[in-house]
């Protein structure tokens, strides 16, 4: 694919999302918690459940997990709670300027377990780009998903 055509849709992606992140986001100063590699949503659907005064979104590359997150955030009904299927640095490139992370949670497979190679990871600046726009007392959380489930 050539350049100009692959910058073009990128362009026509990051806008869509800019659209869809003002969308969820209840103010563009929203304060919220943000799970990296949400998968399916079992965890911040627990968490959105568990505290009912937060704001939760969770961002997956794959589409199936997020349509299966969709699905368990509207079986729940949490209003609290929103899924969005994008790359991270896209997602934070997009994010409104007062727009700012409460809790970050990159959660990853047992790495005892056969599917531990799916685990998210921080490339790219990534990191640096999450802490520029975590909000004072912020907490970045990385584990295997099972340590926090039980």
């Amino acid at each position: 694919m050539p350049r100009e055509v692959f910058e073009a849709i990128h362009a026509g992606r990051l806008t869509a999302l800019r659209v869809e992140i003002a969308a969820v986001l209840p103010a563009p100063t929203a304060r919220f918690v943000f799970e990296i590699g949400c998968g399916n949503g079992h965890f911040l659907a627990a968490y959105a459940t568990a505290h009912p005064d937060q704001f939760c979104v969770g961002i997956d590359l794959r589409l199936e997990r997020i349509e299966k997150a969709l699905h368990k955030r509207a079986r729940a009904g949490l209003g609290n709670l929103h899924f969005l299927r994008c790359d991270a640095l896209d997602f934070l490139h997009e994010l409104p300027a007062g727009a700012c992370l409460s809790d970050i949670y990159m959660l990853f497979p047992d790495p005892g377990r056969r599917n531990a190679s799916q685990a998210p990871s921080l490339q790219g600046g990534v990191l640096g780009k999450l802490a520029a726009r975590a909000g004072q007392g912020s907490r970045l959380f990385s584990a295997p998903i099972t340590n926090l489930l039980r």
